[in-house]
């Protein structure tokens, strides 16, 4: 680096990019003249440096060794550092609109690391935003985690409003990652939940219920669940917003149906289903981490057949399934999946159960979806005979904290064996 002489500022900028970096970006952001900046190429590739990276697809070069770049970026001072990335973020967002759209986490980098942790906050929720869109949990807590740390360094005024953005995100997540009922899940919730303290009149606050109803009602808590599903219901009548009547709808159909009252489960589910619109209301998914149609349609599918109308139960089945594979969200599509499988079940057919289950365990194991795992294993089991693993799951299922419909999921052993003549 010492014996590079002009051309280590050229390093340094490279540096500041990454281990690897592009040349076009390179010039755009250096300071230096276009014509030096290019000597300065030369001259350190020619101290064998960095090489060209595949040199037929344009000007990419790596860093032969990290070392030698993090040797390259630790000797700049610090409010050298600072410029450099500051003139990067700035670079990529004036000339590299691809970059940009397909890497936000790489701006929300560049811009902390230039103090300017307000567009670091946006970039980084993007980021999250688009990895929890693609199901892929891990990367999503690992953007949430840098955005949360920035956070702090905003205005107090803006910093609830951004928290509770990113919480929802990390909400999801959590519900995909570890199960809808699991510890860390209500905890995520209960933040959200204070955070609208801090908001009053929020748009957010359906959304916050929601998911909380959703972590009681998977883990079993009825008294909970009716409770915040009522008051979801209440908020979302006295608003004029028709999304939100939907949501509130499809959550308290599915309590009527888990509780017994399926003529209400029915007509609330009905509802949902009329008020729904696919083009402005494509984004509940997003919004609230499930997909408003998909949950309400497979449901009813499973309340019509309880109630004799097998034609009916098809319709709706069918209907859940095309439209959660046309939203391209996996936890929508697995939810109704899962409600498809379980519908076979309810008609005896093992066959069409050990099917479903097949394709629902592929994608649960895909994406990292332990709670569908489970769910789809025990009735595979059920469709298989295959009671020792079942057993398993049951135990995998406590753990998760999914104890809704338990006595039925415990039942589906002691149906197999009887099956098969252990009375």
């Amino acid at each position: 680096l010492a014996a590079l002489g002009p051309a280590r500022e050229t390093a340094q900028m490279a540096a500041a990019i990454g281990r690897e970096f592009d040349a076009a970006l390179l010039h755009q952001a250096s300071m230096r003249e276009q014509t030096l900046v290019q000597q300065d190429l030369a001259d350190i590739l020619a101290a064998d440096m960095v090489y060209r990276q595949h040199p037929t697809q344009g000007d990419r070069f790596v860093f032969r060794h990290a070392l030698i770049r993090d040797a390259a970026y630790d000797g700049m001072p610090r409010a050298l550092r600072e410029q450099a990335h500051a003139r990067i973020a700035a670079t990529l967002e004036q000339y590299f609109p691809a970059v940009v759209a397909a890497h936000p986490a790489v701006l929300a980098g560049h811009f902390a690391s230039a103090g300017g942790f307000g567009k670091a906050v946006s970039y980084g929720t993007r980021a999250a935003r688009s990895s929890l869109q693609r199901s892929l949990n891990e990367e999503t807590l690992s953007h949430t985690s840098n955005v949360l740390a920035w956070l702090q360094h905003l205005d107090p005024d803006a910093q609830a409003e951004a928290e509770w953005d990113i919480n929802r995100i990390v909400t999801q997540a959590l519900m995909g990652k570890y199960g809808w009922a699991d510890a860390r899940v209500k905890a995520s919730v209960d933040r959200s939940r204070e955070l609208l303290g801090q908001l009053p009149g929020s748009p957010h606050t359906v959304p916050t219920l929601w998911s909380l109803a959703t972590y009681h009602h998977v883990a079993g808590n009825r008294a909970e669940a009716r409770v915040v599903s009522d008051e979801l219901s209440a908020i979302a009548e006295a608003s004029d917003d028709s999304g939100l009547k939907i949501a509130a709808a499809a959550m308290l159909g599915v309590r009527y149906r888990c509780d017994g009252p399926l003529d209400k489960a029915a007509a609330i589910l009905e509802r949902a289903l009329s008020l729904y619109d696919p083009v402005q209301h494509r984004h509940h998914a997003t919004i609230f981490g499930l997909d408003s149609r998909a949950w309400a349609a497979g449901t009813l599918a499973i309340v019509c057949w309880l109630r004799g109308a097998g034609a009916a139960a098809s319709r709706h089945d069918a209907e859940a399934l095309a439209w959660a594979r046309s939203l391209n969200h996996v936890p929508s599509l697995g939810l109704a999946m899962l409600q498809h499988t379980l519908l076979q079940h309810h008609r005896g057919d093992r066959i069409a159960v050990q099917q479903a289950a097949e394709e629902l365990l592929e994608l649960a194991d895909k994406y990292g979806l332990p709670a569908y795992t489970a769910y789809a294993r025990i009735l595979h089991c059920w469709a298989t005979d295959n009671m020792p693993q079942a057993l398993d799951v049951l135990d995998t299922l406590h753990a998760l904290g999914c104890r809704l419909a338990m006595p039925f999921y415990a039942s589906l052993p002691a149906d197999a064996e009887a099956r098969n003549g252990a009375l």
